[in-house]
């Protein structure tokens, strides 16, 4: 008790105003023992879809939903003047109030993924009310399935509907009764995400087919990976001298080893795009990349089967 009290003093001597009262009751919500509800998958839901006349109980106490999502997110933005031990917990539990609604389904299973419930195909399914429409409505919640063929059938809809295989990304725990392709979303997976300027294919969709039930995707095969090791990095220098090593420098005007690639200014710029959470955007390819316009430039294409 004396620990939540200096947190509380410190806090309040951070903040002034109006706000005071309602950062302070949020964050004595978040402290307490009690608030480890908010770790429950169906509440993520809750939350996400809460309207402004929605209340927030802890014991006797209560705020206003609106205020309680605005202080949670004001406070976790804070720099300074928030207790160690309380920015630890504002950091998970921000995660729950901030905006999901309709954001893509690569962003909403990752915090899915560590919520608790006690069916893990509510892992995909406790989340479809908030997920894009358009996709939710291509994915039909059947307990009686398998929870395996339940993220599967969620990664085929994904990849199918956005054209996109970054669900790979999210690989996890191998299970020999789950194909390698599909993340067991009944294990936290993280919060990792990587966005269209930082993919193999830039701003291009993905070509692939399932064959047997493996999908399979056309690919270049640009490199062999000859050793794994992990970088000793205690300074900036060593970073520095660590790209050194690697050669990254050459990369400009390296080509692949399979096809003979060198970059150019022809080629389709790799560029982070600006993404509108509401409305979800539309992968167009750019024809430059396609399996046909590759070939024509002599670059070697590989067939391949994820088992």
């Amino acid at each position: 008790m004396a620990e939540l009290d200096l947190s509380l003093n410190k806090i309040r001597d951070s903040l002034s105003g109006g706000w005071a009262t309602t950062a302070i009751c949020s964050a004595c919500y978040i402290i307490s023992p009690t608030g480890r509800w908010r770790t429950r998958l169906w509440v993520l839901q809750e939350a996400q879809v809460a309207n402004n006349d929605s209340i927030v109980k802890c014991g006797e106490d209560e705020v206003p939903w609106l205020l309680f999502h605005r202080a949670v997110l004001c406070l976790q933005r804070k720099t300074s003047g928030i207790p160690k031990n309380l920015r630890s917990r504002l950091a998970v539990h921000a995660l729950t109030v901030d905006f999901l609604v309709r954001a893509p389904l690569e962003e909403q299973l990752p915090i899915s993924s560590g919520q608790h419930c006690r069916d893990p195909s509510d892992r995909i399914c406790g989340v479809l009310s908030i997920a894009p429409p358009r996709l939710a409505s291509k994915i039909k919640p059947n307990y009686v399935l398998r929870t395996m063929e339940i993220y599967k059938q969620a990664f085929l809809v994904y990849a199918r509907h956005y054209q996109r295989l970054t669900l790979l990304q999210h690989y996890n725990y191998p299970d020999r009764l789950f194909p390698s392709w599909v993340p067991n979303w009944a294990f936290s997976v993280g919060s990792q995400a990587t966005y269209y300027g930082r993919r193999a294919s830039g701003i291009s969709s993905a070509r692939f087919y399932v064959l047997r039930n493996r999908p399979c995707a056309d690919a270049v095969r640009f490199a062999a990976v000859l050793k794994a090791e992990t970088a000793e990095v205690q300074s900036r220098q060593d970073v520095l001298e660590y790209l050194r090593t690697i050669g990254t420098e050459n990369l400009q005007h390296t080509a692949y080893p399979a096809g003979g690639w060198k970059w150019s200014r022809d080629d389709p710029v790799r560029c982070v795009k600006y993404r509108n959470k509401l409305t979800c955007p539309e992968i167009d390819s750019d024809p430059r990349l396609l399996p046909e316009a590759l070939r024509g430039r002599g670059i070697r294409l590989e067939t391949l089967g994820l088992i």
